[in-house]
């Protein structure tokens, strides 16, 4: 098949492939790269992610074989858009966890009941990344390390280590802004 792909359509490349030609894949690749990073970046304006988002859209089409495919392009464009989408709702969930500590900061129930939810916000802001934040947004509402570790997707340890650090680092920063902890 070298030398020969410009003869075959997308379509009948990806055919190829799964009949069991590995070069195939590799010709479709080289054919459709540069469109689909072009259309991958325009969307999240990163060279690294679009290029991340568009290997993972072949790493779908061959995990998952499509018998009854259509138009390859398409099918990649459309995986792109769904990364794209989903992660676009993972990093608004993020921030509507932190809207969701800051609201329940109010509560008694909670531990920084009674701080000024300004200075809170602003200090969480500077002082922890987002998934130190929703450690503690997660702990605050009850969650054990490993559920907290199941929704975040790191380990047992990794939460102890992050929740520990960022109460460390609150209280610290807490304390220089006049408020005992």
């Amino acid at each position: 098949m070298k030398g020969k792909n410009i003869q075959y359509t997308d379509l009948e490349l990806y055919q190829k492939f799964l009949e069991g030609d590995k070069h195939a894949l590799g010709f479709l690749y080289q054919r459709l790269f540069p469109k689909l990073f072009v259309y991958s970046f325009h969307l999240v304006q990163k060279k690294p992610l679009a290029k991340d988002m568009v290997q993972d859209a072949f790493r779908k089409l061959i995990e998952n074989p499509c018998e009854e495919m259509y138009q390859v392009e398409g099918y990649l464009r459309n995986a792109i858009r769904n990364r794209w989408r989903s992660d676009l709702r993972n990093r608004r969930s993020r921030l509507e966890h932190l809207e969701i500590f800051y609201e329940e900061a109010s509560k008694e129930s909670n531990p920084y009941h009674g701080f000024d939810l300004a200075i809170l916000k602003e200090l969480i802001a500077r002082v922890l990344n987002p998934t130190n934040a929703q450690i503690i947004l997660l702990d605050s509402r009850g969650f054990k390390n490993k559920e907290i570790a199941e929704e975040l997707g790191i380990t047992e340890k990794q939460v102890r280590e992050r929740k520990s650090r960022s109460k460390k680092l609150l209280k610290d920063e807490l304390g220089k802004n006049g408020f005992d902890f």
